[in-house]
């Protein structure tokens, strides 16, 4: 078994990982999953949508996680879904020097093991986790007119006036001619995968220092359909990390193939509590930190979820 040895903050090898959280709902949910984030060897930061008010937050986690002030009215399938995570990024690494890894949450999620014992891994395997593969992928569904179609965000779910007539508009954009995609990457090379992932500090730096300097692609990812899932997998794909690639740290159910996966129960206690439980997909196969997405109810299955907590089958490959 490995060490990471992050006991000794005095040591040059101490590790701390930022969780860094999106959430729009359910306060005591959230509570539930910053409270099994809490370690000496963490720090938790949280974005909340625009859209929701924030006291009620506020209230249920005080001072367990720092709530930043820079929000985004998030929209699903939009570049704000991306704007929020840069917010997180900069906040976390401007507050905290010494984070050496980023963990990018819902608040729907829930870990399988300490922040101890992911750090060991962390530091066992040097990789950056994030579900990755070319883009478009036929097998994944994510097709080219993703980015080829300019997209217009906050239509694509809800009833409203404005959502129909976003709505309307995307549909007339489809109709245009396929943008000029790479005369635009310059040297990037599109990939697409999950939106969860754990990264290293470095990693996090290079992304914000890349927004900063106002690369050309910016505008295609800015107005293309769901770049959650194709900003940041092209950036560590295109060699701004020199760490090699690794799955994802989170699974979810998507046994039915709907368009969320399915609500977290009892019913999946047993697979969690399997020692062999492992991720093994398309994007590669690798040992499970964080499960998704938990129900909204008094903190039963949570708790259940925290008696599991072990140290995996970790082989860091």
């Amino acid at each position: 078994m490995f060490s990471a040895r992050v006991r000794d903050r005095s040591s040059k090898d101490w590790h701390v990982i930022g969780y860094l959280i999106q959430a729009h709902a359910n306060p005591a949910q959230l509570l539930h999953l910053v409270e099994a984030l809490r370690s000496p060897v963490a720090r938790t930061w949280v974005h909340i949508d625009r859209k929701a008010p924030l006291t009620p937050f506020e209230t249920a986690i005080g001072l367990r996680a720092t709530f930043i002030d820079d929000r985004v009215d998030v929209h699903w399938g939009g570049w704000s879904q991306v704007q929020a995570t840069l917010n997180l990024m900069r906040r976390a690494l401007r507050d905290e020097s010494s984070l050496t890894h980023l963990a990018l949450l819902s608040g729907a999620d829930y870990p399988l093991s300490s922040p101890e014992t992911l750090l060991a891994y962390l530091h066992a395997s040097g990789q950056e986790h994030v579900d990755t593969a070319p883009f478009p992928s036929a097998e994944l569904k994510k097709p080219w007119s993703r980015i080829s179609k300019r997209f217009v965000e906050g239509g694509e779910r809800g009833g409203s006036g404005k959502a129909r007539a976003i709505r309307t508009l995307n549909r007339m954009l489809r109709l245009l001619p396929d943008r000029a995609v790479h005369r635009r990457l310059k040297g990037l090379t599109l990939h697409t995968g999950g939106s969860w992932w754990v990264i290293s500090a470095d990693a996090g730096r290079a992304i914000l220092d890349f927004v900063d300097g106002g690369h050309p692609s910016l505008a295609l990812f800015r107005s293309a359909r769901c770049p959650d899932e194709m900003f940041f997998q092209t950036l560590l794909s295109s060699g701004l990390t020199q760490r090699p690639m690794g799955c994802a740290l989170t699974w979810a159910d998507w046994s039915r193939r709907s368009a969320s996966p399915e609500v977290l129960n009892e019913t999946h206690l047993a697979l969690f509590a399997d020692p062999n439980f492992r991720l093994d997909g398309i994007h590669g196969t690798g040992p499970c930190f964080f499960v998704r997405k938990m129900p909204v109810d008094d903190g039963t299955l949570a708790a259940q979820l925290r008696k599991l907590w072990r140290k995996p089958n970790m082989t860091a490959t």
